[in-house]
């Protein structure tokens, strides 16, 4: 009947690790012809972990192919526009984009960082990552979350929300914004209320308010006992005295 539900059982799937899209679609609706075939599929991607990755985790998105290897992107909405590799980075030559100034308003992406294990994790664990946006207006409000899930997805808590002037680094513009090295910012979040949690996910998600490009890069998540982020790698650093100790 117009506006029934049914319930249809799937088969059995065994998918292996990574990542996978679910490819749901109808045809000929009571046997007939279907007058509106716009509404007639839909996908949802997923990302199957079988171990957690030790921390740190990092990403610099310099090296080719995107995501990173235990990262998955999920394109919540299925349209073109997702988290995709960009070439202009803070400190090297890649970041991860997520393409507000197409992206229809109100469509929804998230970029995945793999699973890891925070048990042992001691105060001071955190995540730093460098955010850079500008905004087509102060009319658009184009939003990044970070939420962390301790049980597989089934719930989240938002540690980062940030949109629109908040959001922004750089001068509101009207064509598509790509950064300069000096239009980004270092944002830090404490993850200490995650200690001794056996299983962490950590997504940045992307709501587009149609307006204008955002960017992250240098993504670094630790849990307290190292604490040297990805940047210093990529600039250098000396210590002292030599030699050292404690």
């Amino acid at each position: 009947a117009p506006d029934g539900d049914v319930v249809v059982a799937l088969p059995t799937m065994t998918p292996g690790t990574g990542n996978h899209t679910l490819h749901v679609s109808t045809s000929n609706p009571n046997a007939g012809v279907d007058q509106d075939t716009h509404n007639d599929a839909e996908q949802r991607s997923t990302t199957i972990y079988t171990s957690n990755v030790t921390t740190p985790v990092a990403a610099d998105f310099v090296a080719i192919p995107f995501p990173p290897t235990g990262f998955a992107i999920e394109n919540v909405d299925g349209d073109s526009y997702t988290w995709a590799r960009s070439p202009y980075g803070h400190n090297g030559a890649g970041s991860a984009k997520m393409n507000f100034y197409s992206a229809v308003g109100g469509t929804v992406d998230n970029l995945y960082a793999p699973k890891f294990d925070f048990s042992n994790a001691i105060a001071g664990a955190q995540l730093t990552f460098e955010v850079a946006h500008a905004q087509y207006s102060a009319s658009y409000n184009d939003r990044i979350q970070v939420n962390v899930s301790t049980n597989c997805g089934a719930s989240w808590t938002t540690v980062y929300d940030k949109q629109g002037a908040a959001l922004a680094t750089a001068p509101i513009t009207t064509s598509a914004y790509n950064p300069s090295a000096t239009q980004w910012r270092l944002e830090t979040v404490s993850l200490d209320q995650f200690i001794g949690a056996s299983e962490l996910l950590v997504r940045f998600k992307g709501i587009s308010a149609y307006g204008n490009n955002a960017y992250i890069d240098n993504i670094n998540i630790t849990d307290g006992t190292v604490s040297v982020p990805v940047t210093l790698f990529n600039t250098g650093f000396e210590l002292y005295p030599n030699p050292a100790k404690n």
